[in-house]
């Protein structure tokens, strides 16, 4: 009678102890694979061996590599650089976070915005470059085509012909932060435009999101949108979860003081929704000081819930000014939009509600939404200037 084999002394099969350490080996690939790493900023300055400075920590994030003494970037996973409650200045070369390495968390102490500061010089493009005459035309303090948070700091910048956030793909996310200067008139704001969204790919979509109290203040461009300008196909959120942001003392050459929504040409917009916004004290040597709105999409929506005031335009809508090629009440005034004490060089406008007459319609009012109506020439000449359920309040 023949005996059964035991199976474990076969040539080729594995033995026990050999499955059970193997299993082992993959939990803890599989653990490291899931663990997100934080990399803590030890030092304000340039690149130094045995430190871990800003750059530094921004390398190792999206190479997924050791850089001195920063820890290698996890991968796929959400990874925080960690700064602490001092000033940031002198600390190399731009920071620069493309799609590779995943998702990135800049932040500075819990719960304050004003402890850690990035003092942002213009050290050049970065590399890769992603930069053409449209997208990005000047140096930032960051480049972002990945998905990027900047949360619980301040960027400001203390040398000219510098953008505050250039995103030109992907995700960026502002939290609880300061781009620019608080102060107004300011002293180190940004020159070439607080936030600057373009795309790098015709039609590419990107995700802009400011919240939680935010700050984007005290800059200033030459072109459009002081405080953000957004081009082409960006969804655009500002809203006051976590608390009221604030688009304030921002001025352009161009048209859109604290923000400019405009169409890159590719006829592809994302949307724009803003609630419980402060849109205050901007100024524009064009159109639109508080908001300029000239999109090329006429299936693309902008909701409109801010508080609108005190901003001054040196052609026409001192707080709000909308082109013509949006479309029919696709623009919304939300029940908590409100004008007041805008004004304009040309005839003290607060808003301007569509450039082209035949197209005037194209704008929706919510109940509860309030206009102040000062002299009865607000409406580039047109009256009823709105569309909406009949219950908006016109003091």
């Amino acid at each position: 009678m023949t005996k059964s084999r035991d199976r474990s002394r076969i040539v080729g099969a594995p033995h026990p102890s050999i499955v059970v350490l193997g299993s082992a080996l993959a939990l803890v690939s599989i653990a490291r694979i899931a663990s997100a790493t934080t990399i803590t900023v030890n030092t304000t300055g340039a690149p130094v061996s045995g430190k871990c400075n800003l750059t530094d920590a921004v390398q190792a994030a999206v190479t997924n590599l050791p850089v001195h003494s920063c820890p290698a970037g996890s991968g796929s996973n959400s990874d925080t650089i960690q700064l602490a409650a001092t000033t940031y200045q002198g600390y190399g070369k731009t920071l620069h976070i493309p799609s590779s390495g995943g998702p990135l968390v800049i932040q500075g102490p819990s719960g304050t915005f004003q402890s850690a500061i990035i003092v942002a010089s213009d050290y050049g493009y970065p590399v890769p470059n992603p930069i053409n005459s449209n997208v990005c035309p000047y140096p930032a303090a960051v480049f972002s085509g990945g998905t990027l948070t900047l949360k619980d700091l301040t960027l400001q910048a203390n040398q000219d012909g510098t953008t505050g956030v250039c995103q030109y793909a992907g995700s960026v996310t502002i939290s609880h932060a300061i781009i620019g200067d608080a102060i107004c008139p300011p002293h180190f704001g940004f020159n070439r435009g607080g936030v600057w969204s373009y795309p790098n790919t015709t039609k590419l979509q990107r995700t802009l999101t400011v919240t939680a109290g935010s700050l984007i203040t005290g800059n200033y461009t030459f072109q459009h949108g002081g405080g953000i300008a957004a081009f082409g196909n960006v969804n655009v959120t500002v809203n006051a979860s976590g608390g009221q942001p604030s688009l304030s003392c921002n001025t352009c050459e161009g048209s859109g003081g604290g923000l400019a929504w405009v169409g890159d040409g590719s006829g592809k917009m994302g949307n724009l929704t803003l609630s419980g916004v402060n849109v205050t004290y901007n100024n524009s040597f064009s159109w639109g000081a508080g908001l300029y709105l000239a999109g090329d999409d006429p299936a693309a929506t902008a909701t409109i819930g801010a508080t609108i005031e005190q901003n001054h335009a040196s052609f026409t809508g001192g707080g709000v000014f909308v082109g013509s090629l949006l479309g029919l009440n696709k623009v919304i005034l939300s029940n908590t939009f409100i004008g007041a004490g805008n004004d304009s060089a040309q005839d003290a406008q607060q808003l301007s509600l569509n450039s082209d007459p035949n197209t005037y319609n194209a704008i929706s009012c919510k109940a509860g939404s309030s206009v102040e109506t000062l002299h009865g020439s607000e409406w580039s000449g047109h009256n009823p200037p709105l569309k909406g359920d009949g219950t908006c309040v016109f003091p």
